[in-house]
């Protein structure tokens, strides 16, 4: 019983677009990430890059305005400072004592912090850094003149929001051994390009390398693999290939800007948004409450988790969601494998997915299935885009129904001589193979009343000869409405459970094919006087719906757009039997 089609579980919405930044290697040039990175697979991601514009070489041309920040390649080279003097930028590293001032070229610098300070800091405050976009670049072009060692500073600030950690008010951040040496090794060996920094440009690599180093240990822990690479053998490839095995993409605030922000946006085409009221508005009643609530855990893993579980959680109470776990879920980790083997097409970054799917399944209070790769290897082909992948990855690793379980319990013994295991069964179930909500209600408890085969089997597809359930199914078939899986068996399940469900099944009969919203709009559960009068004179009518004939005469005056007064002849014409199409004849 294999998986032919996905269908989208419940309250899964995944095409999550978190924005991947503050990679050691952001200086401009070539992307070097491998292309399942998160930004390479959404066109929107905030750049990897400290620059947008091409970096400078060594040969460019030094007299340009030091303070101009060119769209383009800049024209100020290495060897300029902000007064216009030429002093040369030592060849190595080495030549520059660690305690001196590290001398970056001032156009370079500049296009630094204009980037640092409007591209990568509106998730953090700039109270520390001016107060404003524009006095956080004036304020880094001056500091960085004096100093590039402040570079380093508001690249780490960026990627942290973290002013304490990252010595805002000073003083600038130092060198550290393994920067220096790293630095030094790729200038050398004339690969800084391999790694997107410019060429040419120890020191600017060393003020970036430390910013990074102090804000993203992940990518910091790379960095002695990078360092072997270049050290003798000046392999680049292998120097960038470091990084790219990571595995993790450097924590940005922009991560928890998007994991909040759709919750906020009141907008037609925002499925997500949460309306004042909402448990999650409650928590969080600001979109800066929830961004910082995600800051705070100031590294990718929690951050990814954290949105993963909002994603999941929609707009209830996001308590769960502040207590990320600080390692995937392993169960994660395998369904992900599984689902980046099965799918070449591009979809749900794997850096990403373990990630998203810890997350979901804390929000859900339970682990993550084990056996969420298998069901994965299970499918037949990969379930498509991003949406569609994310929607198999957690329909598989997310618990499954006590009704799937009711189910499958009694099926499998039934189906094993076709293949048929407990692991395929749920996985089928989950997918909506048996139906969903009601309907899938029904057919698990009708598998619980015999254990013969035969009529286990039947259960699967229940005959109905209930008229209002047959009439009603045929008339959402009739007016090309969206099909309500195993429609007849859910309909019968929703009559016994009473309340509004035969008024509306009545209304549908009978409404217009292109009035039938009115059936969503019935009134309270308390039905008109008249029709309760008008029951007390025909107590049989739809005698199979016990106590249930007030609401059948609410459902037909609305389907059928009758006054109260016609309550008499509504249920002259519903009879015994409930002929809601009769009651047309009421007009």
């Amino acid at each position: 019983m294999s998986i032919h089609r996905i269908r989208p579980a419940a309250a899964i919405a995944l095409a999550a677009a978190l924005a991947a930044s503050s990679s050691l290697f952001a200086c401009g040039g070539e992307e070097t990430g491998s292309p399942d990175t998160l930004a390479d697979a959404q066109p929107d991601a905030v750049p990897d890059t400290l620059t947008d514009a091409p970096l400078p070489d060594a040969d460019a041309a030094p007299d340009a305005d030091p303070d101009a920040v060119p769209d383009t390649a800049l024209e100020v080279g290495p060897d300029a400072t902000p007064d216009g003097e030429s002093d040369a930028v030592p060849d190595t590293v080495s030549d520059v004592p660690k305690s001196d001032p590290l001398p970056v070229g001032a156009g370079l610098a500049a296009t630094a912090c204009k980037n640092i300070c409007e591209e990568d800091l509106p998730p953090c405050s700039y109270d520390p850094v001016g107060g404003s976009a524009e006095q956080c670049v004036t304020d880094c072009k001056k500091k960085a003149a004096q100093d590039g060692w402040w570079l380093a500073n508001f690249l780490c600030y960026s990627n942290t929001c973290d002013a304490s950690k990252c010595q805002i008010a000073g003083p600038p951040l130092p060198s550290t051994q393994l920067c220096d040496d790293l630095c030094q090794n790729l200038d050398q060996c004339d690969v800084l390009d391999a790694l997107n920094l410019p060429e040419d440009q120890p020191d600017f690599c060393r003020a970036n390398c430390v910013g990074v180093q102090a804000s993203v240990p992940t990518t910091a822990g790379a960095l002695p693999c990078a360092l072997a690479a270049v050290t003798g053998g000046c392999d680049g490839a292998k120097a960038a290939a470091c990084i790219e095995d990571a595995g993790d993409p450097g924590f940005h605030p922009e991560f928890c800007v998007k994991a909040c922000e759709p919750f906020y946006l009141d907008d037609p085409t925002n499925a997500r948004f949460c309306a004042a009221e909402t448990a999650l508005r409650a928590k969080w009643p600001a979109m800066d409450d929830c961004t910082q609530s995600c800051i705070a855990f100031g590294n990718a893993q929690q951050a990814l988790v954290f949105s993963g579980c909002l994603l999941q959680n929609e707009c209830a109470d996001p308590t769960v969601c502040l207590s990320p776990p600080t390692s995937n879920a392993i169960a994660c980790d395998e369904a992900c494998d599984a689902l980046g083997t099965l799918c070449t097409e591009p979809g749900l970054p794997p850096v990403e997915c373990p990630g998203i799917c810890t997350g979901a399944a804390l929000a859900t209070g339970s682990p993550a299935d084990p056996a969420a790769a298998a069901c994965l290897q299970g499918l037949d082909a990969c379930p498509g885009g991003t949406a569609e992948q994310s929607s198999a990855l957690l329909t598989c690793v997310l618990p499954k129904s006590p009704e799937c379980h009711d189910l499958c319990d009694a099926l499998v013994p039934c189906g094993a001589d076709s293949g048929l295991t407990q692991d395929i069964c749920l996985a089928d179930c989950s997918f909506g193979a048996y139906g969903e909500g009601i309907a899938l209600a029904a057919k698990a408890a009708c598998t619980q009343k015999s254990s013969i085969c035969t009529d286990v089997l039947k259960c699967l597809a229940p005959e109905t000869d209930d008229p209002v359930c047959v009439a009603k199914c045929a008339r959402i078939d009739e007016c090309g409405l969206e099909p309500i899986p195993d429609c007849q068996a859910a309909c019968t399940q929703e009559l016994k459970q009473g309340g509004k469900s035969l008024a509306t099944a009545i209304c549908q009969i009978i409404s217009p094919c292109n009035d039938q919203e009115v059936c969503g709009n019935l009134p309270g559960f308390d039905p008109p006087a008249n029709c309760v009068s008008a029951c007390a004179t025909a107590p049989n009518t739809c005698a199979a719906y016990a106590d249930d004939c007030a609401v059948a005469c609410m459902g037909a005056l609305t389907g059928a757009s009758l006054t109260v007064g016609s309550a008499s002849c509504v249920l002259d014409k519903l009879g015994v039997d409930c002929d809601a199409a009769a009651v047309k004849e009421c007009q």
